[in-house]
């Protein structure tokens, strides 16, 4: 009981804060339909007090939505793997997959991120002017906000959906609409070398992967298999024999399993998670973001979680 209310709080604070930026928002862009200041200086002053006015807000915003993404990022890192967090790979010797404890700060942290993504995702429908985008907005924040249970989350179907729809929610694009230009930057390069080969479709969540290509070998070690995600596109290199099953645990299914932090969090948690991962940052496969990817199709040496874990008849999730 205690958890669930924990999680609850997390997911409202998340869905609070998005919500008040969404309004505040749409008051900001509101004032372009104002123009009553009166005076010579109304058809020019009117708008441009309406114009710095949204532009400030929308700094104000973005600058707040930011670090918010990254505080409820640090309470979940924290409450998950404490404050003497490991800060490199799991330790030699790891032959099955370790599940890391679910913790109250953790699930609140987790929680909070799910908040923030189902939040913007509504924001960002309603604020457009496309017919339907507040009925849209609030499918995409009824849908991702119930990520947040575990008899769901961990549902193949539910994932499944998660994934396609993570192609509609805007959260995700700020992961996803970079993938894409990757992707079509890189493709030729990949064609050239492996043919189609270099293409694959995962159904489960609707990512593209892509193997090999010039752009993504970039700082890759000779001899070694590596992959990164950017939303619904994932790349693995150096090329199709670098990837596996997509519903097994291989390097290919916990690319995905990015896809669907991204569906759920919003794609900014995976740009947290590769600065965390990577240097500047030195948590190497102990970052946040590698745990509840690596719960998707938990691998043989790897720690994963909080949550994650084989069950029976789903897919594995990375809630709790």
């Amino acid at each position: 009981m205690l958890m669930a209310l924990v999680g609850l709080a997390g997911l409202l604070f998340g869905l609070a804060i998005s919500t008040l930026l969404y309004a505040g928002t749409a008051a900001a862009l509101g004032l372009a339909t104002i123009g009553n200041i009166g005076g010579l200086l109304a058809p020019f002053l009117s708008p441009v007090l309406a114009t710095v006015t949204a532009a400030s807000w929308l700094s104000v915003a973005v600058f707040t939505l930011g670090v918010s993404y990254v505080w409820g990022y640090v309470v979940a890192t924290l409450g998950v793997l404490g404050p003497l967090a490991p800060l490199a790979t799991p330790a030699p010797g790891i032959a099955t997959p370790v599940r890391l404890a679910v913790t109250l700060p953790e699930y609140f942290g987790r929680c909070f991120l799910i908040g923030l993504g189902a939040g913007t995702n509504f924001a960002a429908w309603a604020l457009t002017p496309v017919a339907g985008g507040v009925i849209v907005g609030t499918i995409l924040l009824i849908t991702g906000a119930l990520t947040a249970v575990p008899a769901l989350s961990r549902s193949r179907i539910y994932q499944g959906l998660m994934g396609w729809t993570s192609w509609l929610r805007p959260a995700s694009w700020l992961a996803t609409a970079f993938g894409l230009i990757l992707f079509v930057l890189n493709l030729p390069t990949a064609l050239a070398a492996f043919g189609l080969a270099a293409l694959r479709f995962d159904f489960l969540t609707a990512t593209v992967e892509t193997a090999g290509g010039t752009l993504t070998a970039i700082g890759a070690t000779p001899g070694t298999s590596r992959g990164f995600n950017l939303g619904n596109f994932t790349f693995v290199t150096p090329g199709p024999a670098a990837t596996g099953s997509f519903a097994s645990p291989t390097l290919s299914a916990h690319e995905t399993g990015h896809t669907l932090n991204a569906a759920a969090f919003g794609g900014l948690v995976n740009w947290v998670n590769a600065l965390d991962e990577n240097p500047p940052g030195v948590r190497g496969s102990f970052a946040y973001g590698e745990l509840t990817a690596e719960s998707h199709f938990p691998r043989s040496g790897f720690a994963f979680g909080p949550g994650g874990g084989p069950v029976p008849r789903a897919f594995v999730g990375f809630w709790t």
